[in-house]
């Protein structure tokens, strides 16, 4: 089995976390922000409770964006650049059984798809990779 498939599978959930991020960012936080900023009718104890509360999510909200962001960037990174044609390292398997659970934590079933699928492929290509060599291995003796 080619390399490429599981490279263009974390390729996709690089790219797919970034845009995830972006849109956390945008959406989540900055239109809901301005959504409690133009409520006129509350008093202004209320109001600078409002404040209060939707800037602690917005702080929260961005940070959880960037982390996406920045998941996106190291996946599109590792898929480039370290996952190589013949072989597969066990540490990429564990990160990305880390990056399922997360995905399933936070619900991000896109992420969670994409994930699990890498992970399959590397762990069939761990196999293959393994049967193969312990048949060479076998003729040579």
């Amino acid at each position: 089995m080619k390399s490429s498939m599981e490279r263009r599978v974390v390729s996709l959930l690089g790219i797919w976390q970034l845009i995830d991020g972006v849109i956390t960012i945008i959406f989540y936080g900055l239109f809901k922000r301005h959504q409690v900023s133009q409520l006129t009718e509350l008093s202004y104890q209320n109001a600078k409770a409002m404040e209060s509360l939707f800037g602690s999510t917005f702080i929260f909200i961005s940070l959880f964006g960037t982390l996406l962001i920045g998941l996106g960037l190291f996946h599109l990174v590792l898929a480039k650049r370290y996952m190589k044609e013949d072989t597969t390292s066990k540490k990429w398997v564990v990160w990305l059984s880390v990056v399922s659970l997360f995905s399933l934590l936070v619900m991000d079933i896109i992420s969670l798809i994409l994930a699990v699928i890498s992970l399959v492929l590397l762990v069939a290509k761990r196999q293959a990779i393994k049967k193969i060599r312990t048949n060479e291995y076998s003729r040579s003796q």
